[in-house]
């Protein structure tokens, strides 16, 4: 099974002696394992930096020798606690890749400002900064920007990482052992990302980010910028899996384009092509139905979702047994059409799957 150590490894606690966070982060809001294009992580494809998914990883690329890339994948609200576990490696040698630097961002504003920096190289050191305006400042007096070795950091493969953080404090733990800690002097609120040093290549193989369920239900009421997208129900999972069907059915598009424009340049001269230009039309003409047809679905749950909600606010208000015997029954319903629904997602994705291989 992919990767099953390093996943045993990031569903096991993170504890040890010296550490200042004694938090429990008992409620996972976000598991990634990188097999499929997800929704919410920063992808991009430039003459500077490149990210994306490849392999069941997420790569991040950047190809200047200059500055350094930051990816702040919008996953959640911000949060001023959490947990965050993470595997990474760096690139292979290249011309012009000698020292390569990447590790975790953590309370990062949406331009990614104001952030603490987590970093690694590839010669077993570490280094904490905070971002700030563009410029690379020190965390505090205490904790000045240096780079310190580290046997616990691995060079050929992937270390696991994970760092607690708390309001201003944080804990940092390479491969289950405790390796230090540090304090801001003020509780920054924001979400986790990465950072990627000049001419650097990292491959980021599982992410987990975690909260406190009880703290997190406090701070959640107490943001009035909730992210609609965190709410962990079925519905909402389902909403998400259309979505990510929906963004692979449009790839598949996008590439019968691009094979279709190239058939059309060689039309004139190469009689074959035209055999091949009308069986990608019918494939074409395939993946935007399948595409119309899931975007139906997807509005029809959504839809759903919204008259769920409201039905569940009338009966906070107004709990009667009639109520929750019609709340009960509607719900069965709805599951009963959600497995329909996965259903007919698992036989519409080895259709696309078929037509990748043709």
């Amino acid at each position: 099974m992919k990767y099953f150590a390093c996943l045993t490894l990031l569903l096991t606690s993170f504890f040890s002696s010296g550490q200042k966070v004694l938090t429990t982060f008992d409620k996972i809001l976000v598991a990634e394992s990188f097999d499929n294009v997800s929704e919410g992580w920063d992808y991009r494809n430039t003459s500077k930096e490149v990210f994306i998914n490849s392999d069941g990883s997420y790569v991040m690329k950047r190809l200047s020798a200059d500055l350094f890339s930051v990816s702040i994948p919008k996953l959640h609200q911000a949060l001023s606690e959490y947990e965050v576990i993470f595997t990474f490696k760096f690139g292979p040698k290249a011309k012009g890749r000698k020292k390569q630097q990447g590790g975790l961002v953590i309370s990062a504003g949406e331009d990614g400002q104001n952030a603490l920096i987590i970093e690694f190289n590839n010669k077993k050191r570490y280094s904490l900064w905070r971002l700030a305006d563009g410029k690379k400042t020190a965390i505090s007096e205490d904790v000045p920007i240096t780079w310190n070795k580290s046997s616990l950091i691995l060079k050929k493969e992937a270390s696991i990482v994970a760092v607690k953080y708390s309001k201003g404090i944080c804990d940092i733990y390479v491969n289950k052992i405790y390796l230090t800690s540090f304090e801001t002097g003020d509780a920054i609120v924001g979400r986790p990302g990465f950072y990627l040093g000049p001419n650097s290549q990292m491959s980021i193989e599982m992410f987990r980010w975690s909260v406190n369920s009880r703290n997190f239900s406090k701070e959640r009421k107490a943001n009035e910028g909730i992210d609609a997208n965190a709410q962990g129900d079925g519905f909402q999972e389902m909403v998400l899996i259309f979505k990510n069907k929906i963004e692979t059915q449009q790839t598949l598009i996008e590439k019968l384009e691009a094979k279709l424009a190239i058939c059309q340049a060689r039309k004139g001269s190469d009689s074959s092509a035209l055999n091949e230009i009308d069986a990608l039309n019918a494939k074409y003409s395939q993946s935007q139905r399948k595409n119309a047809q899931l975007q139906n679905e997807l509005d029809q749950l959504k839809k759903r979702m919204v008259y769920l909600e409201a039905l569940k606010e009338q009966m906070e208000k107004d709990p009667n047994g009639d109520l929750v015997l019609s709340l009960t029954e509607l719900l069965a319903d709805e599951r009963k059409k959600v497995n329909e629904l996965i259903k007919k997602n698992s036989a519409l994705e080895a259709e696309i799957n078929q037509i990748k291989k043709d």
